[in-house]
């Protein structure tokens, strides 16, 4: 029996197209792989948000214009904003969050998330010298998981985006001007892009967050747009971002080990991105008979204790 899971979007989300569009692109992936999940969509306006309601499994926040600084308290400097939007899209992180509903970033998403977990931003990578003279950065550059000194893969916990991408360097459709700076709450990074320039003061490393996860595996974010599909690993960094191996474990009754091989598996044998085909959609935002879909009963717990830290100590580069 199939059981579908609630992918919510803001009604007014720029890019709910492309994202409506890969989540039929996905449920066409799980239907090959035999996996019995389907992606449903729920488009919901703030003045409709109710605990009473039938609440979504995951909710996606998009791309668009950038978050207002003051929003982690700097002054305007470089940053194009839309304080009605943020007051909207903090709106909805702040009550998923007060409800145990995971949440996915997608480029000016992730950095909300970011934002909304106490993190700062970079407001101009150029500008505030993030990239190197010498050094470009324009879509379908390559990104890597992060390596610390050790040669781990990952700071602090093992990351889950790895069972989806593997640890190579691969290309991603990645549009911004703005980045991650400080970290929020339990944030840290997942994929990050890195390059090096030569200078007559030697050679120079740049480096950009592109990726973060939560260490409580509630939040997922990625700076480039995997639903535009411009290169061969969007379908599977779209899955990532839709928490595929979370809901698959309790749906299939297997460990979380045979969850992560599964997945591993998939990446290895196929190396896929998701093929393009029609799935099943189905516009749950206006259903009033609706079945209750099993969602997280527990709530969001604390994140811990404040703090931030830089992209240099939570990379292991001080």
């Amino acid at each position: 029996m199939t059981t579908n899971i609630i992918a919510g979007i803001w009604r007014n989300a720029p890019f709910q197209g492309s994202i409506i569009n890969s989540i039929y692109r996905l449920n066409k992936f799980l239907e090959e792989q035999e996996i019995d999940m389907e992606y449903d969509i729920m488009l919901l306006a703030p003045e409709e948000l109710s605990k009473s309601m039938t609440l979504p499994n995951v909710f996606i926040f998009d791309g668009g214009e950038d978050v207002d600084p003051g929003r982690y308290e700097e002054n305007n400097r470089y940053s194009h904003f839309s304080k009605a939007r943020d007051k909207i899209e903090f709106g909805f992180a702040k009550f998923m969050a007060n409800n145990g509903i995971k949440m996915a970033g997608i480029c000016r998403g992730h950095q909300l998330l970011n934002v909304f977990l106490g993190g700062t931003l970079y407001q101009d990578i150029r500008k505030d010298g993030i990239i190197p003279r010498g050094i470009t950065h324009r879509s379908g550059h390559k990104v890597k998981v992060p390596r610390t000194r050790s040669g781990s893969y990952g700071p602090n916990k093992n990351l889950e985006v790895i069972d989806f991408v593997g640890t190579h360097p691969f290309s991603v459709s990645s549009l911004h001007h703005q980045s991650v700076h400080h970290f929020g709450r339990d944030i840290v990074p997942s994929l990050i892009w890195e390059q090096y320039a030569d200078t007559r003061q030697g050679r120079i490393n740049g480096y950009i967050i592109e990726g973060i996860e939560s260490v409580d595996s509630m939040v997922r974010g990625v700076q480039s747009h995997p639903e535009f599909k411009g290169y061969s690993k969007d379908g599977l960094l779209f899955a990532y971002l839709m928490f595929v191996d979370h809901f698959s474990a309790p749906l299939t009754e297997v460990t979380e080990e045979q969850v992560t091989q599964k997945f591993s598996n998939l990446i290895k044998n196929k190396q896929a991105e998701i093929s393009s085909g029609k799935g099943q959609y189905v516009n749950m935002s206006r259903r009033s008979d609706q079945p209750e879909v099993a969602t997280n009963p527990r709530r969001r717990s604390e994140l811990g204790r404040t703090y931030t830290r830089t992209r240099e100590q939570i990379l292991g580069r001080e």
